[in-house]
């Protein structure tokens, strides 16, 4: 059996469509002067199998090489912290001078985008939540170089 795009009746051009939107708003990293990105994953996305060994460990290669990057810091979540933050999807808060604070929240069936304080603050807080019970960078780096080779073996 093929593996699954994850959504039913999405076609291949449909896919390759969002894949290169998602490699376009990646591009912001790499400005001369990009912005300051703080990013935690939870441990089990390394082990869910998304596509084929060769693309789970092209994708964790990706964030190794990401984290060399001065103002890219990676953190990961790992399966014993038994947190249950952020479980109901990802979440982005942004931060520009002179401007309020602004999330983007990920849901099953669509997105969202907001600037009202509250909600902000309740992700903001939820954040420092899931950072605190995340493993330091270099202990995060060390996890992704072992997961890795569970893919490459």
């Amino acid at each position: 059996m093929p593996p699954q795009s994850g959504e039913p009746g999405v076609s291949v051009e449909e896919i390759e469509k969002h894949v290169i939107a998602r490699m376009e708003r990646q591009a912001i990293l790499n400005r001369p002067k990009p912005p300051m990105l703080w990013v935690v994953i939870d441990e089990g996305v390394m082990h869910r199998p998304i596509g084929s060994p060769a693309v789970m460990a092209a994708q964790l290669t990706h964030l190794l090489e990401a984290d060399q990057t001065p103002r890219i810091t990676l953190q990961i979540l790992p399966l014993n912290a038994y947190s249950t933050t952020g479980l109901l999807g990802g979440f982005a808060i942004a931060t520009a001078r002179g401007t309020a604070e602004t999330a983007y929240v990920e849901a099953a069936c669509n997105a969202q985008v907001t600037d009202w304080m509250e909600s902000v603050g309740t992700l903001a807080l939820r954040y420092e939540g899931i950072r605190a019970e995340a493993l330091p960078q270099r202990e995060s780096l060390k996890l992704i170089e072992e997961t890795m080779k569970r893919w490459t073996s």
